[in-house]
């Protein structure tokens, strides 16, 4: 199911959830749309990263932001520029903003973020900048969070929901897990167990 939300909201329904892999060819089709990436707790959504630098390799720099343990100074912090008369945000290393290559940012948690953290990070969505500082042109922002329904404290609120294109994530087949354990070194009984 993907939600657009501009001026209103529009809910097409494709009969399923997309997968994991399904999500990150998604954002690989589409770079310039801000996903948010819903789905129960523990289901991989954080894995969508490691599908993203397989393909797009060392092309691109990787952030992993948990914005629900983040405060405004580990995004960016302000610097008075004495001979210009004003202040500027100076953005946290783990963005990689400064390595002049674009950037694929995972705003894992977004809607566990505090209201400050969430509103800093909000012109990235639609905006291409974080402060002052324009993100590359290629730069790739996606946010992740759970369901509303799983009362786990996600809130995306009404100005948030504006700036991004919902998609909710299904739980793995087992053959998806399967072959995902294999990658991963997860022991033959279990992977057999699953298949069973």
């Amino acid at each position: 199911m993907i939600r657009t939300n501009m001026n209103t909201t529009t809910t097409v329904d494709f009969g399923s959830y997309v997968s994991l892999q399904e999500a990150a060819d998604l954002i690989l089709a589409t770079p310039t749309i801000r996903y948010c990436l819903e789905g129960e707790p523990g289901i991989g959504k954080s894995s969508i990263m490691e599908l993203l630098r397989k393909k797009l390799g060392d092309a691109y720099s990787y952030c992993y932001f948990d914005c629900a343990q983040k405060d405004l100074g580990d995004i960016a912090m302000p610097w008075v520029d004495h001979n210009a008369g004003i202040t500027r945000y100076f953005p946290n290393a783990i963005l990689a903003l400064h390595l002049n290559k674009p950037v694929v940012i995972m705003l894992d948690e977004f809607g566990k973020a505090p209201a400050p953290v969430q509103n800093m990070l909000h012109p990235m969505l639609n905006e291409g900048r974080l402060g002052d500082v324009m993100l590359h042109p290629e730069t790739i922002v996606f946010l992740t969070g759970n369901l509303g329904s799983d009362g786990v404290g996600d809130l995306l609120r009404a100005h948030s929901r504006n700036r991004i294109t919902t998609l909710t994530i299904r739980k793995p087949s087992a053959e998806e897990w399967i072959n995902w354990g294999i990658d991963h070194g997860i022991a033959e009984e279990l992977l057999a167990f699953s298949h069973q």
